[in-house]
Protein backbone atom coordinates (compact mmCIF):
# COMPACT_ATOMS: atom_id res chain seq x y z
CA UNK A 1 0.00 0.00 0.00
CA UNK A 2 1.63 3.48 -0.99
CA UNK A 3 1.89 5.83 1.70
CA UNK A 4 0.86 9.39 1.32
CA UNK A 5 3.98 11.63 1.02
CA UNK A 6 3.89 13.64 4.40
CA UNK A 7 4.76 17.52 3.19
CA UNK A 8 6.76 19.27 5.23
CA UNK A 9 6.01 22.50 7.92
CA UNK A 10 7.45 25.36 5.08
CA UNK A 11 5.49 23.44 2.63
CA UNK A 12 2.18 23.79 4.39
CA UNK A 13 2.99 27.16 5.47
CA UNK A 14 3.23 28.06 1.39
CA UNK A 15 -0.06 26.18 0.75
CA UNK A 16 -1.71 28.31 3.35
CA UNK A 17 -0.11 31.37 2.00
CA UNK A 18 -1.54 30.90 -1.35
CA UNK A 19 -4.87 30.17 -0.51
CA UNK A 20 -5.09 33.79 1.12
CA UNK A 21 -2.59 35.75 -1.49
CA UNK A 22 -4.19 38.81 -2.75
CA UNK A 23 -5.80 39.23 -6.21
CA UNK A 24 -5.42 43.12 -8.09
CA UNK A 25 -8.12 41.46 -10.53
CA UNK A 26 -10.59 40.51 -8.58
CA UNK A 27 -10.54 43.12 -5.92
CA UNK A 28 -11.14 45.72 -9.08
CA UNK A 29 -13.85 43.99 -9.70
CA UNK A 30 -15.72 43.97 -6.22
CA UNK A 31 -14.86 47.66 -6.58
CA UNK A 32 -16.64 47.53 -9.49
CA UNK A 33 -19.66 45.82 -8.66
CA UNK A 34 -19.95 48.41 -5.08
CA UNK A 35 -19.61 50.93 -7.24
CA UNK A 36 -22.51 49.75 -9.70
CA UNK A 37 -24.64 49.10 -6.59
CA UNK A 38 -24.20 52.12 -5.05
CA UNK A 39 -24.79 54.12 -7.88
CA UNK A 40 -27.98 52.06 -8.44
CA UNK A 41 -29.14 52.87 -4.71
CA UNK A 42 -28.69 56.31 -4.85
CA UNK A 43 -30.97 56.56 -8.07
CA UNK A 44 -33.92 54.23 -6.46
CA UNK A 45 -33.26 56.83 -3.45
CA UNK A 46 -33.32 59.89 -5.61
CA UNK A 47 -36.40 58.77 -7.43
CA UNK A 48 -37.96 57.48 -4.36
CA UNK A 49 -37.55 61.21 -3.27
CA UNK A 50 -38.32 63.23 -6.48
CA UNK A 51 -41.43 61.22 -6.95
CA UNK A 52 -42.65 61.65 -2.80
CA UNK A 53 -41.79 65.52 -3.77
CA UNK A 54 -43.79 65.69 -6.63
CA UNK A 55 -46.75 63.57 -5.49
CA UNK A 56 -46.58 66.38 -2.21
CA UNK A 57 -46.56 69.07 -5.35
CA UNK A 58 -49.40 67.67 -7.01
CA UNK A 59 -51.35 67.34 -3.78
CA UNK A 60 -50.73 71.37 -3.04
CA UNK A 61 -52.04 71.90 -6.63
CA UNK A 62 -55.05 69.93 -6.32
CA UNK A 63 -55.56 71.41 -2.79
CA UNK A 64 -54.75 74.80 -4.00
CA UNK A 65 -57.36 74.36 -7.11
CA UNK A 66 -59.63 73.24 -4.61
CA UNK A 67 -59.42 76.26 -3.19
CA UNK A 68 -59.67 78.18 -6.05
CA UNK A 69 -62.58 76.72 -6.62
CA UNK A 70 -64.35 77.19 -3.77
CA UNK A 71 -63.77 81.01 -3.74
CA UNK A 72 -64.93 81.03 -7.31
CA UNK A 73 -67.79 79.44 -6.36
CA UNK A 74 -68.45 80.94 -2.70
CA UNK A 75 -67.86 84.35 -5.49
CA UNK A 76 -70.55 82.87 -7.91
CA UNK A 77 -73.34 82.50 -5.35
CA UNK A 78 -72.74 85.98 -3.02
CA UNK A 79 -73.10 87.44 -7.68
CA UNK A 80 -75.94 85.62 -7.89
CA UNK A 81 -77.54 86.59 -4.68
CA UNK A 82 -76.78 90.35 -5.41
CA UNK A 83 -78.19 89.83 -9.23
CA UNK A 84 -81.46 88.52 -7.62
CA UNK A 85 -81.87 91.07 -5.44
CA UNK A 86 -81.42 93.76 -8.44
CA UNK A 87 -83.46 91.75 -9.96
CA UNK A 88 -85.75 91.69 -7.27
CA UNK A 89 -85.68 95.19 -6.99
CA UNK A 90 -86.25 96.68 -10.26
CA UNK A 91 -89.13 94.24 -10.86
CA UNK A 92 -90.78 95.68 -7.77
CA UNK A 93 -89.54 99.07 -9.38
CA UNK A 94 -91.08 98.51 -12.70
CA UNK A 95 -94.48 97.30 -10.89
CA UNK A 96 -94.63 100.39 -9.00
CA UNK A 97 -93.90 102.43 -12.06
CA UNK A 98 -96.63 100.57 -13.91
CA UNK A 99 -99.06 100.69 -11.40
CA UNK A 100 -98.40 104.40 -11.62
CA UNK A 101 -98.57 104.32 -15.03
CA UNK A 102 -102.11 102.57 -14.94
CA UNK A 103 -103.26 105.03 -12.31
CA UNK A 104 -102.49 107.96 -14.68
CA UNK A 105 -103.92 106.49 -17.45
CA UNK A 106 -107.07 105.63 -15.79
CA UNK A 107 -107.20 109.17 -14.41
CA UNK A 108 -106.31 110.56 -17.91
CA UNK A 109 -108.89 108.16 -19.66
CA UNK A 110 -111.38 109.48 -17.31
CA UNK A 111 -110.42 112.91 -18.08
CA UNK A 112 -110.65 112.32 -21.91
CA UNK A 113 -114.12 110.50 -21.67
CA UNK A 114 -115.75 113.53 -19.80
CA UNK A 115 -114.03 115.41 -22.85
CA UNK A 116 -115.43 112.96 -25.16
CA UNK A 117 -118.68 113.24 -23.67
CA UNK A 118 -119.01 117.01 -23.57
CA UNK A 119 -117.85 116.98 -26.72
CA UNK A 120 -120.75 115.06 -28.59
CA UNK A 121 -123.06 117.41 -26.50
CA UNK A 122 -121.21 120.09 -28.31
CA UNK A 123 -123.43 122.04 -31.47
CA UNK A 124 -120.62 121.82 -33.77
CA UNK A 125 -120.54 124.10 -36.78
CA UNK A 126 -120.05 123.41 -40.13
CA UNK A 127 -118.08 125.95 -42.22
CA UNK A 128 -117.26 126.15 -45.80
CA UNK A 129 -114.87 127.48 -48.11
CA UNK A 130 -114.61 127.95 -52.07
CA UNK A 131 -111.31 130.22 -51.85
CA UNK A 132 -109.30 126.98 -49.61
CA UNK A 133 -111.91 124.52 -51.13
CA UNK A 134 -112.38 122.63 -48.16
CA UNK A 135 -115.15 122.12 -45.32
CA UNK A 136 -114.85 121.33 -41.90
CA UNK A 137 -116.36 121.33 -38.86
CA UNK A 138 -115.52 123.17 -35.30
CA UNK A 139 -116.66 123.65 -32.07
CA UNK A 140 -118.77 126.78 -31.03
CA UNK A 141 -115.75 127.52 -28.49
CA UNK A 142 -113.63 128.14 -31.50
CA UNK A 143 -113.49 130.80 -33.96
CA UNK A 144 -112.98 130.97 -37.82
CA UNK A 145 -111.31 133.21 -39.58
CA UNK A 146 -110.58 133.38 -43.62
CA UNK A 147 -107.90 135.63 -45.47
CA UNK A 148 -107.01 134.85 -49.01
CA UNK A 149 -105.38 131.51 -49.33
CA UNK A 150 -105.82 130.29 -45.77
CA UNK A 151 -108.15 129.35 -42.88
CA UNK A 152 -107.84 130.30 -39.25
CA UNK A 153 -109.17 128.44 -36.64
CA UNK A 154 -109.00 129.68 -32.99
CA UNK A 155 -109.47 128.49 -29.46
CA UNK A 156 -109.55 131.09 -26.73
CA UNK A 157 -109.27 130.99 -22.93
CA UNK A 158 -111.60 133.71 -21.52
CA UNK A 159 -111.26 135.03 -17.98
CA UNK A 160 -112.44 138.12 -15.95
CA UNK A 161 -109.81 139.95 -17.52
CA UNK A 162 -107.75 138.39 -20.49
CA UNK A 163 -108.76 135.98 -23.27
CA UNK A 164 -106.07 134.24 -24.54
CA UNK A 165 -105.35 131.84 -27.56
CA UNK A 166 -104.54 128.07 -26.50
CA UNK A 167 -105.00 126.49 -29.13
CA UNK A 168 -105.08 127.65 -32.93
CA UNK A 169 -105.43 125.66 -36.48
CA UNK A 170 -104.20 127.37 -39.23
CA UNK A 171 -104.94 125.93 -43.18
CA UNK A 172 -102.72 127.41 -46.49
CA UNK A 173 -103.80 125.91 -49.56
CA UNK A 174 -100.73 126.02 -51.70
CA UNK A 175 -100.11 125.23 -56.09
CA UNK A 176 -98.56 121.83 -56.75
CA UNK A 177 -98.16 122.14 -60.32
CA UNK A 178 -95.00 120.40 -60.38
CA UNK A 179 -97.04 117.19 -58.73
CA UNK A 180 -94.25 116.80 -55.85
CA UNK A 181 -94.90 114.10 -53.22
CA UNK A 182 -94.99 115.23 -49.95
CA UNK A 183 -91.53 115.14 -48.57
CA UNK A 184 -90.25 116.65 -52.03
CA UNK A 185 -92.70 119.45 -51.67
CA UNK A 186 -91.54 120.05 -47.78
CA UNK A 187 -87.92 119.92 -48.75
CA UNK A 188 -88.25 122.57 -50.98
CA UNK A 189 -90.72 124.76 -49.23
CA UNK A 190 -90.40 123.94 -45.16
CA UNK A 191 -86.36 123.76 -45.31
CA UNK A 192 -85.73 124.82 -41.86
CA UNK A 193 -89.04 122.95 -40.79
CA UNK A 194 -87.53 119.94 -42.17
CA UNK A 195 -84.28 120.31 -40.91
CA UNK A 196 -84.99 121.51 -37.03
CA UNK A 197 -88.19 119.58 -36.58
CA UNK A 198 -88.71 116.10 -35.83
CA UNK A 199 -91.58 113.62 -37.83
CA UNK A 200 -94.42 111.67 -36.33
CA UNK A 201 -96.30 108.52 -36.98
CA UNK A 202 -97.61 108.61 -33.58
CA UNK A 203 -100.68 110.99 -34.20
CA UNK A 204 -103.09 110.90 -37.08
CA UNK A 205 -102.20 109.23 -40.00
CA UNK A 206 -104.64 110.53 -42.75
CA UNK A 207 -107.10 113.12 -43.56
CA UNK A 208 -110.22 112.74 -45.51
CA UNK A 209 -108.38 109.64 -46.71
CA UNK A 210 -104.58 110.95 -47.74
CA UNK A 211 -101.67 110.36 -46.30
CA UNK A 212 -100.19 113.00 -44.06
CA UNK A 213 -96.72 113.73 -43.56
CA UNK A 214 -96.47 115.33 -39.92
CA UNK A 215 -93.32 117.25 -38.63
CA UNK A 216 -93.64 118.80 -34.64
CA UNK A 217 -91.70 120.79 -32.54
CA UNK A 218 -92.24 120.14 -28.61
CA UNK A 219 -91.63 122.47 -25.88
CA UNK A 220 -92.20 123.14 -22.54
CA UNK A 221 -94.52 126.44 -23.69
CA UNK A 222 -95.94 124.74 -26.76
CA UNK A 223 -96.30 122.11 -29.25
CA UNK A 224 -96.07 122.95 -32.76
CA UNK A 225 -97.23 120.84 -35.87
CA UNK A 226 -97.22 121.16 -39.05
CA UNK A 227 -99.42 118.53 -41.31
CA UNK A 228 -98.97 118.48 -45.12
CA UNK A 229 -101.33 116.21 -47.43
CA UNK A 230 -101.71 116.37 -51.08
CA UNK A 231 -104.79 116.85 -52.79
CA UNK A 232 -105.31 116.75 -56.72
CA UNK A 233 -103.14 119.51 -58.16
CA UNK A 234 -102.74 121.14 -54.74
CA UNK A 235 -101.05 120.35 -51.19
CA UNK A 236 -102.51 121.68 -47.76
CA UNK A 237 -100.28 122.86 -44.90
CA UNK A 238 -101.74 123.02 -41.73
CA UNK A 239 -100.03 124.71 -38.67
CA UNK A 240 -100.99 123.75 -35.27
CA UNK A 241 -100.54 125.35 -31.91
CA UNK A 242 -100.83 124.17 -29.11
CA UNK A 243 -100.07 126.18 -24.99
CA UNK A 244 -98.93 123.66 -22.79
CA UNK A 245 -98.93 125.96 -19.51
CA UNK A 246 -102.54 125.55 -19.59
CA UNK A 247 -104.27 123.40 -16.95
CA UNK A 248 -103.92 119.85 -17.83
CA UNK A 249 -107.96 119.74 -18.73
CA UNK A 250 -107.72 122.42 -20.90
CA UNK A 251 -104.64 121.10 -22.63
CA UNK A 252 -106.44 117.28 -23.39
CA UNK A 253 -109.46 119.11 -24.60
CA UNK A 254 -107.57 121.38 -27.07
CA UNK A 255 -106.04 118.46 -28.10
CA UNK A 256 -109.14 116.56 -28.90
CA UNK A 257 -110.95 119.04 -30.41
CA UNK A 258 -108.49 119.51 -32.49
CA UNK A 259 -108.35 115.91 -33.37
CA UNK A 260 -112.19 116.28 -34.09
CA UNK A 261 -111.42 119.20 -36.26
CA UNK A 262 -108.86 117.80 -38.28
CA UNK A 263 -111.06 114.25 -38.87
CA UNK A 264 -114.10 116.33 -40.07
CA UNK A 265 -112.15 117.97 -43.01
CA UNK A 266 -113.49 117.63 -46.41
CA UNK A 267 -111.32 118.55 -49.35
CA UNK A 268 -113.32 119.97 -52.48
CA UNK A 269 -112.99 120.24 -55.93
CA UNK A 270 -110.88 123.48 -57.14
CA UNK A 271 -113.75 126.23 -58.87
Amino acid sequence: MAQKKKQSPSEEIKRFVSINEYNPEGEQKLRLVWIIVSVFVVILVTFWFWSIKQRMNDRLVEERDDLNIAEEFNSAVDKAKNNFNEIQNTIKDAAEVLQEKADVNNIKNDVLSKIQNNLDKFNLSEYSSETVSIALKYPDNWTVEETGDYLTLSSNLVTTSTTTTIGSIKITKHNNSENLELEPWALKNKTAIVSDWSTTEDWLTEINSQPILIYENITDQETERVVILSFEDRIYEIELLILNNTTDENNDNNILEIEKILESITLLENN
